[in-house]
C-alpha cells in the first residue's frame, strides 16, 4: 500500500510538471460554482466537489475532464447519477401525461355522448385523436436531446473556468448562462416538431365541444413553440440542474434584474448538448424520431376542422 501511494504521488508529480505537454488547462480557476453550492468542498455529510481544481483520472460520466485539472472527483459521479435520474423522471412524467390525455380522448369517443353527437362533432373529436400521433412520434427526439443538455450541465460542475461562461450579480449569484448557439440550435431542431404538433393538437381540442369532456389537462409544451422560448426554458433549467430534496431550487431572474447584473458579456460559453453527447450518461431513454420538416403539411391539416365547422353550421 505504501508503494502504491508513492507511485501515485510520483504520477501526480509528473502530471503537475508536464501539464503543458498534456494540454492541461490553466489551474487558476475555481471550484466554487454557485449552481453546485450545496456540494462545495467542506460538506462532511454528502459527497462534494474538490476545494480546488485537481488532476482527474477515471471519470466515467464526464470523461472529457480526465487528464485535466477539474473540480469533480470520481466519487461525486454518484451524486450526478442521482440528479440525472431526477431529470429522466421529469420528462417521463410529461410522457405519462401525454398518454393519459390520449386515453381520455379515446374514453370520450367510446361514450354515449359521442355516439349521440352530430357527425360533425364526432369528426372534430376524431381530429383531436388524429393530432395526437405527431405529438407521440416527436417527443422522443426532443426529450432525449433535453437529457443530453442536462447531462452537459451536470458535467459543468467539473469546469474550473465556469465564471467565464455565466452572468453574475454583485452578490456572486449566477443569473444566467451564456449558452453556445450550437446547443440552442440542437434543442430547437429536436423539439420544433413537438412544438408544432402540440400547437396543432391544442387548436383541434379548442374546436371540439366533445373535447370539453376530457378530464385531464393537456401537457403544457408551449416552451417548444419558438427557438427563443426553448432556449430560455432550458437555460433556466440549467440553473437548477442539481435539483432534488436536498438542493436549493434557484429561480431564473427576470430580464430587468439580469440586465443590471453583469455589464459585460462573458468571454466563454457553456455548450451543454455537445458536452452531454460526450458524457457517459445514458440519454437515449425515449424512442428517437427524425424531426419532420416544419410547415409542409400544417396548412393542409388546419383546413379540415374549418370545413367541418362550416358543414356543421350549414346542417343545423
Amino acid at each position: 500500500r505504501v508503494a502504491w501511494r508513492s507511485l501515485r504521488s510520483s504520477i501526480f508529480f509528473v502530471v503537475m510538471t508536464t501539464s503543458e505537454a498534456l494540454s492541461i488547462p490553466n489551474i487558476s480557476g475555481s471550484c466554487d460554482n454557485p449552481i453546485f453550492e450545496t456540494h462545495w468542498a467542506g460538506k462532511s455529510d454528502i459527497r462534494h466537489l474538490n476545494g480546488q481544481p485537481t488532476a482527474q483520472f477515471g471519470l466515467r460520466r464526464c470523461p472529457r475532464y480526465n487528464d485535466h485539472f477539474a473540480c469533480c472527483p470520481a466519487a461525486f459521479e454518484k451524486e450526478l447519477d442521482i440528479s440525472f435520474k431526477h431529470w429522466v423522471e421529469h420528462w417521463q412524467r410529461k410522457v405519462n401525461e401525454l398518454h393519459a390525455f390520449e386515453v381520455e380522448v379515446k374514453g370520450v369517443m367510446a361514450s354515449q355522448a359521442f355516439v349521440s353527437a352530430h357527425w360533425a362533432e364526432r369528426a372534430l373529436l376524431s381530429k383531436v385523436l388524429e393530432s395526437m400521433q405527431p405529438v407521440v412520434e416527436s417527443y422522443g427526439t426532443c426529450f432525449n436531446t433535453l437529457l443530453e443538455y442536462m447531462a452537459g450541465m451536470l458535467c459543468f460542475c467539473c469546469d474550473p473556468n465556469w465564471s467565464e461562461k455565466v452572468f453574475m450579480d454583485s452578490a456572486g449569484h449566477i443569473n444566467h448562462l451564456q449558452i453556445h448557439e450550437s446547443s440552442n440550435e440542437a434543442i430547437w431542431q429536436a423539439c420544433r416538431s413537438l412544438g408544432d404538433a402540440a400547437a396543432e393538437l391544442q387548436l383541434r381540442a379548442a374546436d371540439s365541444t366533445l373535447a370539453k369532456m376530457i378530464r385531464v389537462d393537456f401537457v403544457d409544451l408551449a416552451a417548444f413553440s419558438t427557438r427563443i422560448s426553448v432556449s430560455e426554458h432550458m437555460a433556466s433549467k440549467g440553473l437548477i440542474v442539481m435539483r432534488g430534496p436536498n438542493e436549493k431550487l434557484l429561480k431564473e431572474p427576470d430580464s430587468q434584474t439580469r440586465a443590471l447584473s453583469t455589464p459585460s458579456r462573458p468571454e466563454g460559453y457553456v455548450d451543454p448538448v455537445r458536452d452531454g453527447r460526450a458524457s457517459g450518461f445514458q440519454c437515449g431513454i425515449f424512442a428517437w424520431r427524425t424531426p419532420a420538416s416544419a410547415g409542409t403539411t400544417s396548412l393542409y391539416r388546419s383546413v379540415h376542422p374549418f370545413l367541418i365547422l362550416l358543414l356543421l353550421v350549414a346542417t343545423t
